[in-house]
């Protein structure tokens, strides 16, 4: 009998796959990236069009795996392209170092062999990367045989973590205000202009937001920069904590003892602060930004606004591309925390035909 049952996943194992992603990541922090109460409304904001694939333990019966693959509509060389992307691979511990991710994978393809027609890309954390090492380290021949994917580092991606701060005032001849329904055209216009300039950068209708790829965002989350009365810069601050929430499970016993005197400092002279064991962080995340010019200067800026305005939670999140210019914002803010990773991207066609272009890559951090 088939030790693992691999299928389309259907609104009924919403459940299911909530348990999975409850199960705690350890680590100095271990932490719990949750979907409750309803996995499918994370998933379809990664993709414009996509399917999350299940794997079932046939003798327990019990939802082990998941893997998703959809395609969104992005900028490459300054063309509208479909790219493809990989994520929300999940292994239940009890199944982990068996071949179960490689059966998801060739799965998958089995189901979706146009994705090799595709550019594809994934994420992955640099802590994650011994699976990655063991593919990259089989043959092209072997791979071919095995029916999985190839994996190349196209380059690093860095999450930002950084505070609130009560006094960050923005410099004079620049102003700041909510987006409206009648900024649409413009915003598109600076989404278009300068967004298309990077690799991968992902193509908004904003007058949509009520498309489920948009779950819980509004025109009114929307930041907009002016300098004389021109728009220089823009993003959104994203809330997903109704269907996507990441809660403490457990400190490490140095963080568990330090934890107090950590947001005694954050309280005096500002920082990230530290939630109990068992609360559920509370943050937002930068999306669809838009600089004029790439400029650092503007980008800084607006987050200068919107420090001052992020009273509450524990962090803002921002991922970039390490070689983004726009990085450079980020050196006079202080108490800032950056978690690396890589992105790959994923050829199930040996050899490797096409390639992502060369260039600044964006990916949006809220959907991943």
């Amino acid at each position: 009998m088939t030790k693992y049952i691999i299928r389309k996943a259907i609104p009924n194992d919403n459940e299911a796959l909530c348990a999975l992603f409850e199960i705690p990541m350890s680590g100095d922090i271990t932490l719990s990236m949750e979907r409750n109460s309803n996995y499918f409304k994370g998933s379809e904001i990664q993709n414009q069009i996509g399917t999350v694939y299940i794997a079932i333990d046939s003798q327990s019966n019990k939802l082990v795996g998941s893997l998703s693959y959809g395609k969104k509509k992005v900028y490459l060389n300054e063309k509208e392209q479909l790219l493809g992307y990989f994520s929300d691979l999940r292994i239940h511990p009890d199944c982990q170092g068996t071949n179960l991710m490689i059966q998801l994978i060739k799965y998958l393809i089995s189901k979706q062999p146009e994705c090799s027609e595709h550019l594809n890309v994934a994420m992955i954390i640099t802590k994650n990367n011994k699976m990655i090492n063991l593919i990259n380290r089989a043959s092209d021949k072997l791979l071919n045989h095995l029916s999985v994917p190839k994996l190349t580092n196209n380059g690093t991606y860095q999450t930002i973590l950084f505070p609130y701060k009560k006094y960050a005032k923005i410099s004079p001849g620049f102003s700041v205000r909510i987006a409206q329904q009648d900024d649409i055209l413009q915003m598109t216009h600076l989404m278009k202009s300068e967004g298309a300039k990077k690799q991968g950068y992902p193509i908004y209708d904003l007058s949509d937001l009520n498309n489920n790829y948009y779950n819980c965002l509004s025109i009114s989350d929307f930041i907009l920069l002016f300098k004389n009365n021109i728009l220089v810069a823009m993003c959104s601050l994203w809330d997903q904590s109704s269907y996507k929430a990441t809660r403490v499970v457990k400190y490490s016993q140095k963080i568990y003892y330090t934890r107090l005197i950590n947001n005694l400092f954050v309280n005096l002279f500002g920082g990230i602060s530290l939630p109990k064991e068992g609360e559920i962080i509370k943050y937002v995340t930068l999306h669809s930004i838009a600089v004029k010019e790439n400029s650092p200067v503007y980008f800084h800026e607006l987050l200068k606004f919107i420090q001052s305005e992020a009273k509450g939670i524990n962090y803002i999140l921002c991922g970039l591309a390490k070689e983004d210019k726009l990085q450079l914002a980020f050196k006079h803010i202080k108490r800032k925390r950056i978690i690396e990773g890589n992105y790959y991207q994923v050829s199930s066609k040996m050899p490797v035909e096409k390639k992502l272009p060369n260039g600044v890559f964006y990916m949006e951090a809220s959907r991943l």
